[in-house]
């Protein structure tokens, strides 16, 4: 720990000398987080430093924003930048994200950073729910006021956890809301509505579709005592009995639609008396539907029913080029809610006609199947039943998820990493092997920190001379396959032109994580002072974040 906090002064000032305000606010923003619990000074130093360089990333308006990649790296380092600012003051990060909204110069780019900034909004009382309730519920009214956002579904179940009253409150003032959304306009509304309805419903039956359980999903407590549940349910549905009239002028009836049909098969369950209407109005809208939609519709009702002989009757009859597609339908329904990898591989071997879908639709299923067999420890019957994975580097990717995911003993996660380097080879020249390399090391610093660094240490040569000339060449022909100016890489780890950086930063974090000192001198070896930063920075996050909560 003490070497992780005598390094950060010097990646701060390395951080300073970089030359795009992009990968300045992201590093700095990183390091006031760390520097907060140990110096409180020196971070708010940092504030406006932070603050310059985002606004400094939006001022020149573009054109076409929402299309404009810089514009997207921009917009998500600035997510970021708050988001970092938000784990040790929550005002702060309020404060920034009003003072460094970007000019805007259409109306849809507007509505987008709306949404954006009210998911953004909802997430940090996501975040801040774990430690302060108070504070979460606060921010969470606040937020709820401008509109729905995905963040509320994680959100409450994590005040729930922390303070079951004050989750009530919360519930309390999002049905209020919900009474005053137009569902069938609203899509944030309805798919928040439908989708909480919905682990609402099976949390009450305490029942999960057969292969949800084999996942590994788990019911959650219900939020909702019996009777709210049939007032919020009604609320959703009843709006839809006016659909007859207003579904000619809808552009995305099949959304709409589909949402009724992720509730529909609970009614009986929770509103008996509103089966009946809602089957009539169903009856009236088919025959405005066009074929496609009345297929879209039946689809995803056999669906979310599992039943899926119908499906695969239904897909019989549709012309042959899109049999095969329609037949992912029935294929999904076995998996997701009969638990039968069998019955799924049944169905592409019997009714699957295209060559190509055959391959993706038995790769999907067998990759399912591997979860389940390595959830049961039978590794032998895991690494065997990757065998019609044609690519090395694929096979060695669903080995290395399967170990992180669903191996708990040290020996077989061994066995798996060690098959899947064994794909890979000695000659790692591609960048998808590379990615799949550090993937696996960042595995193996859990569980063999010295097999993790002789597995790395080789790749920071090569990588050196890949990201130096990578830079010169996207800086002279303007971003085309990837963003550099002044050449200087632009990263985010959200952004694809970065993920073999983030890949070997993610990696060194790991290593870090058993091993500063020679992670650190690992580090120093990378040339490029952008992708620098950007590892010591993860590595002493890693080291300080971990020493505090020990």
């Amino acid at each position: 720990m003490q070497k992780a906090q005598e390094a950060l002064p010097l990646v701060i000032v390395e951080a300073r000398a970089l030359k795009l305000p992009e990968n300045r606010a992201a590093v700095l923003a990183q390091a006031f987080a760390l520097l907060w619990p140990h110096d409180e000074k020196a971070a708010r130093e940092l504030i406006p430093e932070i603050t310059g360089n985002l606004k400094q990333m939006f001022s020149k308006v573009d054109e076409n924003q929402q299309q404009n990649r810089f514009y997207q790296v921009r917009k998500s380092t600035r997510e970021q930048a708050v988001n970092q600012i938000a784990k040790v003051d929550l005002e702060l990060a309020l404060e920034m994200l009003r003072a460094t909204r970007p000019p805007l110069n259409a109306e849809s780019a507007i509505k987008d950073l709306q949404q954006s900034d009210l998911n953004v909004e909802q997430n940090l009382a996501n975040q801040i729910a774990a430690h302060n309730p108070d504070v979460a519920l606060k921010l969470a009214e606040q937020s709820l006021e401008k509109g729905f956002s995905y963040s509320l579904r994680p959100l409450l179940t994590t005040i729930q956890k922390k303070s079951p009253e004050k989750a009530t409150s919360l519930l309390d003032k999002i049905y209020k809301k919900l009474q005053t959304e137009d569902v069938l306009l609203s899509n944030e509304a309805r798919f928040f509505a439908s989708s909480f309805l919905v682990e609402e419903f099976r949390a009450h039956k305490k029942e999960l579709p057969k292969g949800h359980e084999l996942q590994g999903i788990k019911l959650r407590e219900p939020l909702l005592g019996k009777e709210d549940l049939k007032k919020w349910t009604d609320t959703f549905v009843r709006p839809y009995l006016s659909l007859p009239n207003r579904i000619d002028a809808m552009r995305e009836k099949s959304n709409v639609l589909g949402s009724l049909q992720m509730v529909s098969p609970f009614l009986d369950f929770v509103s008996p008396e509103l089966m009946q209407p809602v089957n009539m109005m169903l009856s009236k809208i088919r025959p405005k539907l066009s074929d496609h939609e009345k297929e879209r519709f039946d689809a995803e009702h056999l669906r979310t029913q599992g039943k899926v002989d119908e499906l695969v009757a239904m897909a019989e009859k549709l012309p042959k080029e899109r049999r095969d597609g329609f037949l992912w339908n029935a294929i999904m329904a076995a998996i997701d809610y009969l638990g039968d990898p069998d019955l799924a591989t049944k169905i592409i071997d019997n009714h699957v006609t295209s060559d190509e879908k055959k391959k993706q639709y038995r790769d999907f299923v067998a990759w399912i199947n591997s979860y389940l067999l390595a959830e049961q420890g039978k590794i032998d019957e895991v690494i065997a039943s990757l065998a019609h994975i044609t690519r090395d580097a694929e096979k060695a990717r669903t080995l290395a998820r399967i170990a992180e995911s669903n191996v708990k003993s040290r020996p077989a996660k061994i066995q798996l990493l060690e098959r899947a380097v064994q794909y890979l080879g000695d000659s790692i020249d591609t960048g998808e092997s590379f990615s799949v390399h550090c993937y696996i090391i960042g595995i193996y610093a859990q569980v063999d920190s010295e097999r993790a660094f002789a597995l790395l240490e080789p790749q920071i040569d090569p990588m050196n001379r890949v990201w130096e000339a990578a830079a010169n060449y996207c800086t002279f022909d303007g971003g085309f396959v990837c963003l550099a100016r002044k050449g200087e890489l632009l990263m985010s780890p959200n952004f694809n032109s970065s993920r073999f950086i983030f890949d070997v930063v993610n990696a060194i974090r790991g290593v870090g994580k058993v091993n500063f000192a020679r992670a650190y001198e690992l580090a120093q070896q990378i040339k490029s002072p952008e992708i620098r930063s950007q590892a010591l920075i993860a590595m002493i996050e890693s080291n300080l974040v971990r020493s505090e909560e020990k």
